[in-house]
């Protein structure tokens, strides 16, 4: 209502305070199965293995599951791009079985680097996070691989019109020694058109955008892949030892023509090498006393 109309009013207008009582509210399910929620502090857990269909979804991306959860959105439109209650990507914790990864995945955020069939848990923290994490103020999102051992050995293979990957569980010694391994990579020389949406909102208002749809073309290149690998020992049924590895790829090449020049070429030659390893020792004493112990080693190379 214009102001105006309000002094046209030959009485006078009336505010009341109204109050509305609802009746009582039982929230039964979140989202889907598989995800769970902690109101004492604020925290999501993601159960991967369990997790049911979410709308949009049907690769499994890790990040396009968590950008579901509330006060985690993606401004720019790429799943790696999260941003946890207002702060930036760069100012949220990720890491993948206790190994940091300080970039946003595969083609600028637009693939998740983390393999869905190794990923079992996913835990999101949006708030100021306890000493555990160093006390900082950002998002968490920590993410957990297998670590049972197997019964048998189990082998899987999946793929879109962007990547394919294969995963394989073998177990070693029953009950005792398992290796996982698992890899995914894209198709070297195919232009999808998923891989070609995905060119174009990375580089649209760029100087790439004029040879961006054309992907793998002779002038314009990307390749990605990633390896995930754990080494899990049961000691016994209060000690187990784990050994995790994780190594992600990526690269993009460009060559810019000059229209009215041949000859002036314009050159760009991106390379991203990241790779960590975990060490890691649990223990319980005396039914109470829990110890656990890492070592860690990050390389991150552009």
């Amino acid at each position: 209502m214009k102001a105006m109309d309000l002094n046209e009013l030959k009485s006078p207008l009336r505010l009341q305070h109204a109050l509305i009582h609802l009746n009582e509210v039982q929230i039964t399910d979140y989202l889907t199965r598989g995800v769970n929620a902690k109101i004492s502090d604020n925290t999501f857990q993601i159960n991967m293995e369990s997790l049911g269909l979410l709308a949009g979804e049907t690769d499994g991306d890790v990040f396009n599951v968590v950008k579901n959860i509330p006060g985690v959105h993606t401004p720019s439109g790429k799943p790696g791009s999260l941003n946890v209650r207002g702060n930036t990507f760069d100012q949220s914790l990720i890491e993948i079985d206790d190994i940091p990864i300080y970039h946003n995945g595969h083609f600028f955020g637009a693939i998740a680097p983390y393999n869905p069939t190794t990923v079992s848990e996913i835990e999101i923290q949006r708030n100021t996070l306890s000493a555990k994490w160093g006390g900082r103020v950002g998002g968490l999102i920590h993410m957990t691989t297998k670590n049972k051992v197997p019964d048998s050995t189990s082998y899987t293979v999946q793929a879109n019109t962007v990547y394919a990957g294969a995963t394989a569980e073998v177990p070693l010694l029953k009950d005792k020694l398992a290796f996982y391994v698992a890899g995914r990579s894209n198709y070297p020389g195919v232009n999808s058109p998923k891989l070609r949406a995905f060119s174009n909102l990375n580089f649209q208002g760029s100087r790439l955008e004029s040879v961006a749809n054309d992907v793998n073309s002779d002038y314009f290149k990307v390749g990605f892949y990633d390896i995930n690998s754990k080494l899990i020992y049961d000691i016994n049924e209060n000690h187990k030892a784990t050994i995790s590895y994780i190594n992600i790829q990526n690269r993009l090449s460009a060559v810019l023509e000059d229209s009215d020049d041949k000859d002036n070429r314009d050159f760009r030659d991106l390379y991203l090498d990241n790779w960590g390893m975990t060490i890691k020792w649990e223990g319980t004493f005396f039914g109470q006393i829990k110890c656990t112990g890492k070592s860690k080693y990050i390389v991150l190379i552009y």
